[in-house]
């Protein structure tokens, strides 16, 4: 899946992971006087999933913890409704949505990497190939990879043409090449293949849109 949104692309991208690490459904107890379990249905689907941002982002995990605490919370209190009243989270109530948050979060890797290609392709490649422990060399460990979200997939792109495009302060021509870098955008794209082919996992990059805009009474683009 591909996204260009000028607004809400991590947003968007945090609710699609959001989907596939809660759980599809979980036993519930409720409090007296009407104590007994339930079934609640939380519509995930207990996936494992990876999310790649770069150190010039915020970690997103604070946002995604409150989110999957927030939408457990709002499902235990429509229960609640149904079943008693008042409906109020009790303590107990509260260890049991915290664990299922917890349970939902170990299912999630986040992987923070510089904005550029090659840590890019390396972060990638170590989500490909994990580096294991072999403790029994006959014994084979697989592990689960259902969706791959890349946060800013086109941050890189602006600081390599920076240091490469125009001309430098003596007027001579800079150097075209990637600034030593022996990665680039197609090892990346190709690593990305790589991740959907070998693992069958679900491939979404989050990627800021170039907006061009005429200033007013000037014959000058601007870019943002």
């Amino acid at each position: 899946m591909y996204f260009s949104l000028h607004q809400g692309k991590t947003s968007l991208a945090l609710f699609l992971i959001l989907t596939r690490i809660l759980p599809t459904s979980v036993p519930f107890d409720l409090p007296s006087p009407n104590c007994h379990a339930i079934t609640l249905d939380l519509g995930g689907k207990a996936d494992h999933a990876v999310l790649l941002v770069p150190t010039s982002h915020r970690s997103p995990l604070s946002r995604l913890t409150a989110s999957l605490r927030d939408h457990i919370t709002h499902l235990v209190q429509e229960a609640l409704s149904a079943n008693l009243r008042p409906r109020r989270i009790t303590p107990a109530l509260s260890d049991q949505i915290e664990a299922i948050v917890m349970e939902s979060l170990s299912r999630l890797r986040i992987v923070r990497f510089k904005p550029r290609w090659t840590p890019m392709f390396l972060a990638l490649k170590a989500v490909l190939y994990p580096p294991r422990l072999e403790l029994d060399p006959g014994t084979e460990m697989t592990e689960r990879l259902d969706m791959v979200v890349v946060d800013g997939f086109g941050d890189p792109f602006w600081p390599e043409r920076w240091a490469t495009w125009g001309k430098d302060e003596a007027g001579g021509q800079r150097k075209t090449g990637r600034v030593g870098e022996q990665v680039g955008m197609k090892e990346v794209m190709g690593m990305l293949e790589a991740l959907r082919r070998e693992m069958g996992a679900v491939v979404v990059l989050t990627i800021q849109g170039l907006w061009v805009s005429h200033a007013p009474n000037s014959g000058q683009t601007h870019v943002s």
